[in-house]
């Protein structure tokens, strides 16, 4: 039994061509055409292809925590401790401020310097009336390469606390299991220190940018919305923070 061979060939490819180069060649011409040059020149039309073909540039590229949800720790086959030793807790919740914004809106501001940016849930927002930049919007890629992107910006949103006033970029998104998430812009505009102590409690101490005044203020155990939080465990799974990527349009 005969088994077939099979070679690659491209369209472009033509003996009478590369027979009519010959002739050029031997006459002393050395003026080709496009199609004659891809006729004889295999490695050209490789690089060629591979010149033309599109490809997927990142533009930017941060990590933010797009949730913060409730960690579930398992702790009923761990077995109690026999020594002296003092250790950490398996899971400490984060830690939030009360914030009045515009028209009287008041919000839980969550305190996370794992994200890398300010966001502020929708419903809050459109509470609030102030002017969203729906041209600035945040791309965002998760683990698992689904991509969910913020409705746009809010410029110079006001933060009061403790009597002064923060200027901060918020970006708006959908959906979240917290109103307002004061992220690492937040601190480091902020300068923030806190101060932790063993019962659980912090104080923030904050400067001013604008009038550089110093003030401390006593932090708060976050509240959840029950509902939103068994909505976010069941969407986005038990881990505190979601790693993604995003880019700006």
């Amino acid at each position: 039994m005969q088994q077939q061979q099979y070679k690659y060939s491209s369209n472009v490819e033509s003996p009478t061509l590369v027979q009519k180069l010959m002739d050029k060649v031997l006459m002393g011409e050395v003026t080709l055409t496009t199609e004659e040059v891809f006729a004889v020149a295999p490695g050209i039309r490789k690089n060629t292809r591979e010149l033309l073909a599109a490809r997927k540039i990142l533009v930017s590229s941060t990590l933010i925590n797009e949730c913060t949800c409730t960690v579930s720790v398992n702790v009923a086959e761990l077995k109690p401790r026999s020594d002296n030793k003092i250790a950490a807790q398996h899971s400490v919740g984060l830690r939030m401020l009360d914030v009045g914004l515009k028209n009287n809106v008041n919000v839980k501001g969550i305190l996370d310097d794992g994200s890398q940016i300010i966001a502020i849930r929708r419903d809050v927002w459109e509470r609030t009336g102030e002017a969203l930049r729906s041209d600035y919007k945040m791309v965002m890629e998760s683990a698992n390469s689904t991509t969910n992107g913020t409705m746009g910006v809010i410029n110079d949103l006001k933060i009061p606390i403790g009597g002064y006033d923060f200027y901060v970029q918020a970006q708006v998104i959908e959906n979240a299991p917290y109103e307002l998430l004061l992220g690492r812009p937040f601190s480091i505009l902020t300068e923030a220190n806190t101060k932790n102590f063993k019962d659980g409690s912090s104080h923030l101490t904050m400067v001013d940018p604008n009038s550089k005044a110093q003030i401390s203020i006593p932090t708060r155990e976050r509240e959840r919305d029950a509902k939103r939080s068994m909505h976010c465990r069941a969407h986005q799974g038990p881990n505190l923070h979601e790693e993604v990527h995003s880019r700006f349009q």
